[in-house]
């Protein structure tokens, strides 16, 4: 029980890093550096956190192999930048997959209990949604 307590506090407290470096980001090199260090972290937390996540842990390793000056440094050149641009791209799309599959996975299950509890029709729409902005993928797609 206290594994599963501290499971959940090291979540929020990640999260919550999460969204306030997000809502801090400026386009100088100082957001950029604060956002290129947020990525490693917030990555193997879901890696983490998810079941059949070959592909996440594929992204993860793709940041992890990218030099150091590429995560940190806003001038980047073209080749570095678009290097940069494909693993998020990657991160992007494992991400996505993960939400679609959570939706297909749960939509169902929403509305067949929403419809036997007689719950308006726009919270069950919605239960999805928010149940995928509660995880730990939603912390990555800021």
């Amino acid at each position: 029980r206290d594994c599963l307590y501290l499971d959940a506090a090291l979540e929020s407290q990640i999260r919550a890093s999460a969204e306030s470096a997000a809502g801090s980001l400026r386009t100088d090199s100082s957001g950029w550096v604060s956002a290129g260090q947020l990525v490693e972290p917030l990555l193997q937390n879901l890696c983490l956190s998810t079941g059949d996540n070959s592909e996440l842990c594929y992204c993860l390793q793709a940041w992890q192999n990218l030099p150091d000056h590429y995560k940190t440094n806003a001038s980047l050149g073209k080749e570095e930048a678009l290097l940069v641009s494909s693993v998020v791209d990657r991160m992007k799309r494992a991400v996505g997959d993960l939400s679609d599959m959570t939706t297909s996975n749960l939509q169902p299950i929403a509305h067949a209990i929403g419809s036997r509890t007689d719950c308006d029709r726009w919270t069950v729409e919605l239960f999805t949604e928010e149940v995928v902005r509660g995880g730990p993928a939603f912390s990555v797609s800021l």
